[in-house]
């Protein structure tokens, strides 16, 4: 299909014709009338030059003269070709043949104004393009008003992002379409991340979807809600998982020529937390009204009345409780609003003075005072629940104080009888000193003369152990049967009196602290063989069995002369008490030192002589004995000696059942390993 206007059928006319000329490929022409398209039309010949345009171009560029087939570019700028060419569609579409659009600011009959420019090239059958045609579109209303709608929605976003509270815009189908800082900040997403989301599913998920959907599907039908109106309290979402309480305000809006929905969300967990502190202070106010009226202490609550320099000349009950009434004896309707001076007109300046203190310093006070208006005793708690108040809790200790103030009297009487009783007692005590100090003074000569007979004693006592001794040897001669038996019972009752002249000895020189330790290593069994051989023969004698064994490291580093001495005493005794059965001896040593236990199966001790036996010269008496065994010593000087080399020593014993004693020292440390640590050698 070829293109021509009227007037030339050899090219492209160059006269503003109102028609334009189009030949089907058939040969028939057809003549487009260019003033009936409502919108300026121009048509361009191949050297970009106007052979036509519509009334509408002449009505908007009255000044130019169209039949002078103006260039295009004459349009949209007075400048000449070299810069007026720039940015042609009309020159581009004439170059590759396709159709080009073009925005240029033009000075037309109405102003400047926008034009939208569209070039579409008419090509022929040749496939030449041999004409332009161009449309021209005024936009300058459209673009102020897309500039006004951008200018009101950058407003609105930047009110939007501006605001504390959330704002999130739906559209009319409840997607998310606007989501400000706030609304990151308060449900964890990002504005990418919601755009076009659904909000049900989003943030309300507890809510009815059918209900929310129906409401969207109203909204966008008739473009208003039928929400609840006012704020609304759902539970939102949030990103974490996190249900927040959060309150609602929806409300319709429209742009971009759609109804949407504006829903500003308040993050309400703070004034929901505040509002149950709130209900739990109101309830705690509750049971702590309930617990002051059923106080049996008086309550009351008071304001302080300054005088014009600011000083407490008078306070006002605001409220009291049940027993606050009875204090006084009025009731609270008496009571309350009135000044103490009102009600107590006797009350003394220092009462106001000190609750003054309290309610302007807000520092509690608890004292004890006389209220000469009452004439009562009362102790009181006074504290400031804020400032210009406080709060008194008053106990009536009228009744206590008049007991402190009898007892008081009757301790002064007491003292005085006391002061009496002691000065008459004061000469018997000093008479008591100088006995007991004669009493020392008599035990120490007694010491001395112990250790003096001791001593004079053990010289005969020599002699005749050492003549005994050659008689039984037969260097004197021989002895018969009945002789030797009587030389034996010398030496044994030497040797016995030997041993209580030892003790006796040692007993003084402990109780003077003259006692001395030889410490050595020896061999614990050695020790035991020698110590208690003789022994092993009286116990035979008695029809006893006495057995010792060894537990442990055997070398001991100890005073072994001591040692002997506890265990001559201890089993001496064992052997002597004890009529039938066994005696045993156990020597431990270990790790926490030493434990020597002597073990018989004689009457045993009473408990009540338990504590006494270990007491100089005290005996136990045995039922059926004439007299008592032994001289009472040997224990004493166990003790002693035990305390000596760090120990003590301790009885267990049931009468009828035997007794057993242990002697426990402190650990000893030995010099050297045995090769038998760690087991029992027996002796017997």
């Amino acid at each position: 299909m070829a293109a021509e206007t009227s007037g030339d059928t050899s090219g492209v006319s160059r006269e503003a014709a109102p028609a334009f000329i189009v030949t089907s490929e058939d040969g028939a022409s057809y003549r487009i009338r260019l003033d009936d398209v409502p919108f300026a039309e121009v048509i361009l010949a191949p050297d970009l030059r106007i052979v036509a345009v519509n009334k509408v171009v002449r009505e908007w560029f009255p000044e130019i003269d169209f039949s002078q087939s103006p260039p295009c570019w004459r349009l949209w700028s007075p400048a000449p070709p070299e810069r007026g060419w720039d940015g042609c569609p009309s020159r581009a579409a004439f170059a590759d043949g396709a159709p080009h659009v073009a925005e240029r600011e033009c000075l037309t009959a109405l102003g400047i104004r926008t034009l939208v420019i569209s070039a579409a090239p008419v090509i022929d059958d040749d496939g030449r393009v041999v004409a332009a045609s161009m449309t021209l579109r005024d936009v300058t209303e459209e673009r102020a008003a897309r500039q006004r709608t951008r200018e009101q929605e950058d407003l609105v976003a930047a009110i939007g992002e501006s605001m504390g509270d959330a704002l999130v815009v739906l559209d009319d189908r409840g997607r998310i379409v606007l989501w400000n800082r706030a609304a990151e900040r308060l449900f964890g997403y990002a504005r990418d991340e919601v755009l076009g989301a659904d909000v049900h599913g989003l943030l309300a998920p507890r809510l009815p979807e059918e209900a929310v959907q129906e409401q969207f599907q109203r909204f966008a039908a008739e473009g208003t809600l039928s929400f609840k109106e006012g704020a609304l309290e759902l539970a939102a979402r949030a990103k974490s998982g996190e249900e927040i309480p959060v309150e609602v305000v929806l409300s319709p809006v429209r742009f971009d020529g759609r109804a949407h929905v504006a829903a500003v969300v308040r993050d309400i967990r703070e004034r929901k937390a505040a509002e149950a502190a709130t209900a739990e202070l109101l309830d705690a106010a509750r049971r702590n009204a309930l617990l002051i009226e059923s106080m049996t202490e008086g309550v009351a609550l008071h304001e302080i009345v300054l005088d014009d320099a600011g000083r407490p000349v008078d306070y006002r009950f605001l409220d009291v409780n049940p027993a606050f009434e009875s204090i006084l004896g009025l009731r609270k309707r008496d009571i309350v609003g009135k000044t103490v001076r009102e009600v107590l007109p006797g009350v003394e300046q220092a009462w106001i003075d000190r609750y003054g203190e309290v309610a302007l310093t807000g520092v509690a006070q608890r004292f004890e005072d006389h209220a000469s208006a009452l004439g009562r005793w009362f102790e009181v708690t006074a504290y400031s629940p804020q400032p210009g108040q406080f709060v008194t809790v008053v106990t009536d200790i009228t009744y206590r104080k008049k007991a402190e103030q009898s007892l008081k009297r009757h301790n002064a009487e007491l003292e005085r009888r006391v002061a009496e009783r002691t000065r008459d007692v004061e000469r018997p005590l000093e008479e008591l000193r100088a006995a007991n100090a004669a009493l020392e003074e008599a035990v120490a000569m007694r010491d001395d003369f112990l250790r003096a007979m001791s001593h004079e004693l053990r010289t005969p006592l020599n002699s005749v152990l050492g003549f005994s001794e050659l008689l039984l040897s037969g260097l004197a001669g021989d002895l018969d049967d009945e002789q030797k038996r009587q030389v034996g019972f010398i030496r044994a009752s030497g040797e016995q009196l030997l041993t209580l002249v030892n003790d006796v000895l040692d007993l003084s020189l402990l109780r003077a602290g003259q006692a001395h330790v030889d410490i050595a290593e020896f061999d614990a069994r050695e020790m035991l063989d020698e110590a208690l051989s003789g022994l092993k023969m009286q116990a035979e004698d008695k029809g006893l069995a006495l057995a010792w064994s060894v537990q442990g490291e055997p070398a001991v580093r100890s005073d072994k002369r001591r040692i002997v001495q506890i265990l001559h005493n201890l089993v001496g005794n064992a052997v002597k008490f004890t009529e039938s059965g066994e005696v045993r001896v156990l020597f431990v040593h270990d790790s926490d030192g030493v434990e020597l236990s002597v073990s018989d199966t004689g009457p045993g001790i009473p408990a009540e002589e338990r504590g006494l036996i270990f007491e100089e010269f005290y005996q136990v008496a045995r039922r059926g004995a004439a007299k008592p065994l032994g001289a009472g010593v040997g224990l004493s000087v166990v003790k002693g000696v035990a305390e000596l080399l760090g120990g003590a020593v301790v009885v267990e014993s049931e009468p009828g059942r035997g007794s057993t004693f242990r002697v426990q020292l402190p650990e000893i440390e030995s010099p050297f390993e045995s090769e038998e640590d760690g087991t029992e050698l027996l002796r017997s």
